[in-house]
């Protein structure tokens, strides 16, 4: 066996050659393009060409939601949208895509299957049936709500 003292110098003695390469690795880079490496920050907005990936999650027991009978539903989302979805045993989706704007819009259609209704949120819904007491809204996809009037 190895004395502490001896992995404790090594130890060092790499860190501190670490240190030496980065001081060296920032140098050079300033000389030959006069920017520096610590001035790196990352940019605010993806390159529009970047593909997208958007995670949802949910509760795993809606994954049939999600699915559909034979699958119909989420292949119909992924053609839709141009998407590619990777449902998990955790209760997570994951979509691919290449536009941002068709992986934001395909992850509003999957919170909608997936997501419960709550009290005190604002919800857009289409009439579907008139009542004399009110009128059946549809609030999400296969949730409706009755609005009294």
């Amino acid at each position: 066996p190895l004395p502490h003292t001896i992995i404790f110098d090594a130890l060092r003695l790499a860190k501190d050659a670490r240190g030496v390469l980065l001081d060296e690795m920032e140098t050079q880079a300033a000389l030959s393009s006069g920017w520096s490496i610590s001035n790196f920050k990352p940019r605010a907005e993806l390159k529009p060409s970047a593909p997208r990936v958007e995670v949802v999650r949910f509760d795993p027991m809606r994954k049939k939601d999600l699915l559909g009978p034979g699958g119909a539903v989420i292949r119909q989302m992924e053609d839709r949208f141009n998407v590619s979805l990777d449902l998990t045993q955790e209760g997570q989706c994951l979509l691919f895509g290449e536009d941002r704007e068709m992986v934001r819009k395909a992850r509003v259609a999957v919170m909608d299957l997936v997501s419960d209704v709550e009290v005190g949120e604002i919800y857009e819904g289409t009439v579907i049936e008139i009542r004399d007491f009110g009128v059946i809204i549809e609030l999400l996809r296969n949730k409706e709500g009755l609005c009294h009037v």
